[in-house]
């Protein structure tokens, strides 16, 4: 990046304060003796060659918010989208307009760009119960922003529409009770993996016949396209979902 946009961005994650830089510089391996803010965010963007790849590192919307207020878009509670209220509607999910996008557009990001080039770099594991992790274009992994519920997912969709039914979802969920709805993934397999426990996997096939498979820890089943599955357990259970989640559709059980 230029030293102009360079010098925009320090400013702007700096706005994050000292103790999440000091997180996100231990994350990307920025090397720096200061405990100040802006001496921190200078280390942290030194480490990245463009904005595209400081948002691909996963931060969250607290961050991002951090970020719009003081390059001036605002809140998140506050925006609205630069189309009217009918063409916003209109469009399909992955090309709406967002506040992320204004955020990071306005920090001189590329949103349609997928960063391929460089993985992310991170010295402490991940808790894939909170950060899920995406498999795009490349053979990247990128860690997500931390999952905060079923509205996670919109975003989720729209920063990685580029990758199309080549994107896979990383997710690790505990369930302590029956699923209540049914889901099925039009695009592309998923696979399913008990890690602890055991679930019973129910799937309906397209022609309307269905099945049911016990997985007990270390053992895996498939949902193939088009294929609608729950799931109950009797006792918390834990799953590993690898999932082609490109146009999901949820019904209720």
């Amino acid at each position: 990046m230029t030293a102009q946009q360079s010098s925009r961005v320090v400013d702007a994650v700096a706005a994050l304060g000292t103790e999440r830089l000091l997180q996100l510089a231990a994350r990307v391996g920025a090397a720096t003796s200061s405990a100040e803010p802006h001496d921190l965010a200078t280390a942290i963007v030194a480490t990245f060659e463009s904005v595209d790849e400081l948002r691909h590192q996963g931060l969250s919307d607290r961050d991002v918010e951090a970020i719009g207020a003081a390059l001036g878009v605002g809140t998140r509670a506050g925006w609205r989208p630069r189309v009217s209220a009918e063409e916003f509607e209109r469009l399909p999910f992955y090309s709406k307009p967002s506040y992320d996008q204004d955020v990071w557009e306005a920090l001189g990001a590329d949103w349609s760009r997928q960063v391929t080039g460089r993985q992310p770099r991170l010295d402490a594991p991940i808790d894939l119960a909170k950060t899920f992790v995406h498999l795009g274009l490349g053979a990247t992994a990128i860690p997500q922003e931390p999952f905060t519920g079923m509205d996670w997912y919109e975003r989720y969709g729209a920063r990685t529409a580029t990758d199309g039914a080549e994107g896979r979802l990383v997710s690790l969920y505990t369930f302590e009770s029956a699923w209540d709805s049914w889901e099925m993934h039009p695009k592309g397999h998923e696979v399913v993996v008990c890690v602890a426990g055991r679930i019973v996997l129910h799937q309906e096939q397209p022609d309307g016949s269905t099945r049911s498979v016990t997985l007990e820890a270390g053992q895996a089943a498939i949902n193939a396209p088009g294929v609608w599955h729950t799931a109950d357990v009797k006792e918390p259970a834990t799953a590993l979902f690898i999932t082609a989640g490109l146009g999901t559709q949820h019904r209720p059980r």
